[in-house]
């Protein structure tokens, strides 16, 4: 199992992080203008899909 944890913000921010070292792996993914609605990694967990009430998608 991969021990990641994807964070959604209030503030229609995504944050991932590793669970065993407590660290964040990368920058805040942030470009939606309303709330999510849904969220999915890729197979190899490189990607991060994003999509929202304003109807985008974000990768």
């Amino acid at each position: 199992m991969d021990p990641k944890l994807l964070q959604r913000l209030k503030n229609m921010t995504i944050r991932i992080w590793d669970t065993v070292s407590g660290q964040l792996l990368a920058s805040p993914f942030e470009g939606h203008y309303a709330s999510l609605k849904c969220v999915a990694f890729s197979r190899d967990g490189s990607r991060v899909a994003s999509g929202s009430w304003d109807e985008t998608v974000r990768i």
